[in-house]
């Protein structure tokens, strides 16, 4: 362990003991740990060649928790590797390194098409276009100035976008570059903005609002007739009767993500008999939820209930009699009851929360 060597022998001995215990790591929580140890784990770290994706993903955890450069050539090793879990890991450490090291030596070889490029300063955004990479999946935080995120936009247009920064802020170039979108999500835009600074002619099959504010004119949301899933994070839903008739107004609509309390602000008699597929976020005062569900969307074939352990059970056995369509729910196995009392003809998946 070259790493160890300013430790005392006898502390050098226990600690490795301890780490060999823990390798390969078996959890998250086991990862951080081996990480936190410092660059004296990556001596002891196997791979890439003869782990599974789980367990070269356990290792790559722990190594990205290393806050050192010395990591970098091991993580290098893994670059190469074809699961999305591990490249997406080597992804989100970028800015624990040296960025233009961890960009020659891990970032250039991430672009397989799935992995979404996290950028978080104007650097970064440099080295991609220094590096001539040309990702179809950008997810630009609200720490890259505008200026920086207009210039990579025009210089390698996504067709995946994940955007921190009102669109009123990237230049025209960068809009034009926006044609030929076809997923969006804009994540805690904390200023006003309006959806008008998206071009109307982007392709878009999918848009997402995510914290801080909803858009100003989200009434106008059918300026894009495409549309196939619109997400609605928590306190970012639909909250009035011109909100929800945009949504009618989609032809091709058929899954929605929404918190709860939106569907409360539906008019009477709105309906949208083109979702089958909705997420809600979090399901209050369930009794009422279930009855919002059945009227809004009466022709629902998938409900997926991500509810949280703190979260009170809800009952599903009513659910065949609201929703006559319905053939699949997923939520956790500890939140729900009654999934016994189900038809066989509904599939329920349910898995358990893993806190690790």
């Amino acid at each position: 362990m070259e790493h160890a060597a300013e430790l005392a022998p006898e502390v050098r001995v226990a600690v490795g003991q301890r780490m060999k215990a823990l390798i390969p790591p078996h959890s998250s929580q086991d990862a951080r740990e081996l990480g936190a140890v410092g660059a004296m784990v990556l001596d002891l770290l196997p791979g890439p060649q003869g782990l599974s994706d789980k367990d070269a993903k356990h290792v790559v955890t722990a190594a990205t928790h290393v806050r050192s450069d010395a990591a970098i050539p091991f993580l290098a090793r893994f670059a190469r590797r074809s699961g999305l879990g591990v490249r997406s890991q080597l992804m989100w450490a970028w800015g624990r390194y040296d960025c233009r090291a961890y960009a020659e030596q891990v970032i250039a070889h991430l672009d397989d098409g799935q992995v979404h490029f996290t950028l978080r300063s104007d650097e970064q955004a440099a080295e991609l276009e220094r590096l001539r990479l040309r990702p179809r999946h950008l997810d630009i935080r609200e720490t890259v100035t505008p200026a920086a995120a207009s210039h990579l936009l025009a210089t390698a247009p996504p067709t995946y976008l994940s955007l921190g920064i009102s669109p009123a802020r990237l230049t025209g170039e960068a809009h034009d570059a926006l044609l030929g979108l076809e997923d969006l999500r804009l994540w805690e835009i904390g200023e006003p903005h309006r959806l008008s600074s998206i071009p109307a002619g982007a392709a878009l099959r999918s848009i997402g609002f995510l914290g801080a504010d909803r858009p100003e004119d989200l009434h106008h949301l059918d300026r894009w007739p495409g549309l196939q899933w619109v997400v609605f994070g928590r306190g970012m839903g639909p909250s009035s009767a011109e909100h929800w008739q945009a949504l009618v107004r989609l032809p091709r609509l058929t899954q929605l993500t929404l918190p709860s309390e939106a569907l409360a602000s539906a008019p009477p008699g709105l309906v949208l008999p083109g979702v089958k597929d909705l997420l809600l976020n979090r399901a209050d005062d369930w009794d009422v939820t279930k009855t919002h569900i059945g009227r809004l969307l009466p022709r629902l074939t998938h409900l997926r209930l991500p509810l949280l352990p703190d979260d009170d059970p809800v009952d599903i056995s009513c659910l065949p009699t609201l929703l006559p369509a319905l053939t699949y729910v997923r939520a956790p196995e500890q939140q729900v009851r009654g999934a016994a009392e189900l038809p066989a003809h509904i599939e329920v998946d349910t898995y358990i929360h893993v806190t690790d």
